[in-house]
């Protein structure tokens, strides 16, 4: 939780700062702190209209998550082996520093069985803090465009159902309700089935209205940044690893 917890605040703090100082949007410097620092893809959907981005900032957050994650697949188990690192080190390290969900399980499973099994719970810790980013990150949001709106002699205060979007009480309640084991196993299953088409219609939807001409005009830059996020994480996550003395 210790690790998890300081490289996500790290990740979205540095991430968003090195965006935002090679020219880009702080919403797409912030999109890609969560796509980096929690669930990839997921966070990336989630956050992306709570802070108002725009469609070609999205896609290209998502797009460059995709990648970097795909990339981890191939480079982390042979990071591993060359380190010689223990199950329990590679799937903490794994778990922490991969972007997506599948991303994560696939690179801890090419390790061994062990460091997948400890992947994925160092995985789904990390996805447990998408719901409390998203509120601090709308907050944020919210109270700057309060301070804008009262520059201009206007602005109002911030209601509370403003801040918490309703998606976000609906992720805590579900994952509380799966927990008290409230869904029988075929219940289960049949939300997984439509999750999985809901999240890719989701997608669908986000290229269907991304404009390609606007994407070009924000150039290479997310994929520099995307690296240097990958990086740090990598290197962030490691370093805590060693200090808390995971073995």
């Amino acid at each position: 939780m210790l690790i998890v917890a300081t490289c996500i605040v790290l990740a979205i703090i540095v991430v968003r700062f090195v965006s935002m100082r090679m020219g880009m949007s702080d919403r797409l410097g912030t999109l890609l702190g969560v796509g980096t620092s929690i669930c990839g893809v997921s966070a990336i959907v989630a956050t992306s209209p709570v802070i108002e981005a725009k469609e070609e900032e999205t896609s290209m957050a998502v797009a460059t998550i995709t990648i970097f994650g795909l990339l981890a697949v191939l480079f982390y188990p042979l990071l591993g082996l060359s380190l010689r690192l223990s199950d329990r080190v590679f799937g903490t390290w794994a778990g922490t520093a991969v972007n997506d969900t599948s991303q994560v399980v696939a690179t801890g499973l090419i390790f061994s069985q062990k460091a997948g099994e400890i992947t994925t719970a160092v995985k789904l810790t990390r996805n447990l803090f998408m719901a409390p980013v998203i509120v601090v990150l709308s907050w944020l949001y919210l109270k700057r465009r309060q301070a804008e709106g009262e520059a201009k002699g206007g602005g109002k205060g911030i209601k509370l159902q403003q801040a918490v979007p309703l998606f976000v009480l609906g992720f805590i309640g579900m994952a509380v309700l799966n927990s008290l084991g409230a869904f029988p196993s075929a219940v289960r299953q049949s939300i997984h089935i439509v999750s999985q088409f809901l999240i890719v219609a989701a997608l669908a939807s986000v290229g269907l209205e991304t404009n390609v001409v606007a994407m070009k005009k924000i150039g290479l830059r997310p994929f520099y940044a995307g690296l240097c996020a990958a990086l740090f994480m990598a290197v962030v996550s490691f370093c805590l690893i060693t200090l808390v003395g995971i073995r």
